[in-house]
């Protein structure tokens, strides 16, 4: 049995309140075939620090054995990013190499979505690229999106005759703030 075999069929419990915790548990449901009767083991998933004290940065585990398992992460950023980690990668491998648990460990910590991020970004921005974007950067483990950059050009405007605010990112220049020579 594969390791995504063995999560559709485990019941998700919930370790913590947290929105992503929801989010993972209907995006393992939505790609199952089973169905509610048929889930026999369970599934935590959470967001936790107790037990992992001795975990420097952020990380995130996976883990199953005798049909039960557990995904959980110092982050919410990190918990998807393993949720998409197991459906992308390791999913087809087989349960038992999950037994003492799978551990992913970002190299960012901090990983903010910019210009290049965003698809088609010299067009205008529409519903659809905003949520594929996010979706790409969910699973990447972004932690930040500059909102500036899901518009087509700064809706700020600087001083009379000033043409800066058409390339400010998320602050205006440094001279509306201060005065040179």
């Amino acid at each position: 049995m594969t390791l995504s075999q063995t999560l559709q069929t485990c019941v998700p419990v919930f370790e913590f309140d947290d929105p992503v915790c929801e989010t993972v548990a209907t995006a393992l449901k939505a790609c199952s075939h089973v169905s509610d009767d048929e889930r026999t083991g369970t599934l935590k998933i959470g967001v936790r620090r107790e037990g992992h004290e001795k975990e420097k940065g952020e990380w995130a585990c996976v883990s199953c054995t005798d049909g039960d398992g557990e995904m959980l992460a110092s982050s919410p950023a990190v918990l998807f990013s393993l949720y998409a980690r197991i459906r992308d990668q390791w999913g087809h491998e087989p349960v038992e190499q999950f037994r003492e648990g799978r551990w992913l460990r970002p190299t960012f910590t901090w990983l903010t979505g910019r210009y290049g991020f965003l698809r088609r970004r010299k067009q205008p921005i529409g519903p659809d690229d905003i949520h594929a974007s996010m979706q790409e950067l969910a699973r990447l483990g972004c932690t930040h999106v500059v909102i500036n950059e899901l518009a087509p050009r700064s809706f700020e405007t600087g001083p009379a005759g000033e043409v800066y605010y058409r390339f400010y990112d998320y602050t205006p220049d440094i001279d509306q703030y201060v005065e040179t020579d």
